[in-house]
């Protein structure tokens, strides 16, 4: 009887030793998993990165006609994707553009300048720039790294360009 109980006794402390080395493990396993979810990216503004002018107040009243004071704009601003995104086709390109003269050509381009997709949007005149938006589907990318750049169509002056990734 004596021998009965102290095998129970071992088989308890077993199954004790068993069951808090699998809840130990689970505890770990879980820290871990935590520990690889990503950090979500600050969302910007879509007005940020567009100069603002503090203009100082005169010191005499100007005349008529003269002493204007000029408004200074930027001619595109891309809000996304960000700089340095992964990004995968298609891909949604969205911004403030504020250019009157001509349409705006959007390429998505690899590391070596060859273009894999492309799209345009129209211009307009507005202190703070019209929202555009426009999707592009490019062809598979041979290089890791690429860009995304807007040209003036008229003059393909580069308005802006911003790096990527490609997944």
């Amino acid at each position: 009887m004596a021998r009965n109980m102290s095998r129970n006794l071992a088989i308890a402390i077993i199954i004790f030793v068993i069951a808090a080395l699998a809840i130990i493990g689970a505890y770990y396993l879980s820290k871990r998993q935590i520990a690889l979810i990503p950090e979500p990216s600050p969302v910007s503004s879509p007005l940020e990165g567009f100069p603002t002018i503090q203009p100082s107040p005169p010191s005499t009243q100007p005349e008529s006609g003269t002493d204007t004071l000029d408004t200074v704009s930027t001619p595109l601003i891309i809000i996304e994707p960000y700089d340095q995104t992964e990004i995968s086709s298609p891909v949604k390109i969205s911004g403030f553009l504020n250019v009157t003269d001509s349409r705006t050509t959007l390429n998505i381009k690899d590391v070596n300048g060859k273009i894999l997709g492309t799209s345009s949007v129209e211009g307009c005149q507005e202190q703070n720039g019209c929202f555009f938006e426009t999707e592009i589907t490019f062809e598979k990318p041979q290089t890791p790294i690429g860009s995304v750049e807007a040209l003036n169509s008229s003059t393909k002056a580069s308005l802006e360009t911003i790096s990527v990734k490609f997944k």
